[in-house]
């Protein structure tokens, strides 16, 4: 593993600033999404329909989410540069900021999916066939996502410990 990290230590390096970089573009964009939207829309926003609007909230939440995801990435790598014994906090409460990721998405699917349907019922047969495939389809999707999350979270709980200990080691 050390010789790896000496043999890739400007590829690293590169990553690493590269990853924070992206992970405060998009933390800034993703803060700053919903109100530059209503600003340039102006009133005609809160006469949108409220599946544009939460579809609005949901983009911030995924810029704002993937930001957070590249600072952690980030501190993994900085943490196999560095002799500190801990890894950054996003590292260390990584399954934790998954784990809220999976609720908020699963309340902004809950939600858009409440909205579809209270469409689908009041619509014609073809509207509703759509509706009712799309319906499925999101379920399918979070499903993996959910799953994914959720092994991805488990996996981290696991590592960081053993990565605290190794570094404690060395």
């Amino acid at each position: 593993m050390n010789t790896f990290i000496q043999e890739n230590r400007k590829l690293l390096k590169f990553y690493h600033i590269a990853l924070l970089l992206a992970g405060w573009v998009l933390l800034i964009l993703g803060v700053s999404y919903y109100p530059i939207t209503i600003f340039l829309i102006g009133d005609s926003f809160f006469e949108a329909h409220p599946i544009f609007r939460l579809s609005m909230v949901g983009a911030s939440f995924q810029l704002v989410a993937v930001g957070f995801l590249g600072f952690g990435i980030a501190q993994l790598i900085q943490f196999l540069f560095d002799r500190r014994p801990k890894p950054g906090f996003i590292l260390r409460h990584g399954s934790k900021f998954l784990y809220i990721y999976l609720i908020l998405a699963l309340i902004r699917m809950a939600m858009t999916n409440a909205l579809l349907m209270e469409n689908w019922l009041g619509a014609g047969a073809g509207y509703a066939t759509s509706t009712f495939w799309r319906f499925v389809f999101s379920i399918v999707i979070f499903a993996a996502k959910a799953l994914i999350l959720v092994g991805v979270s488990q996996f981290l709980r696991r590592l960081t410990p053993i990565m605290e200990e190794h570094k404690s080691l060395i």
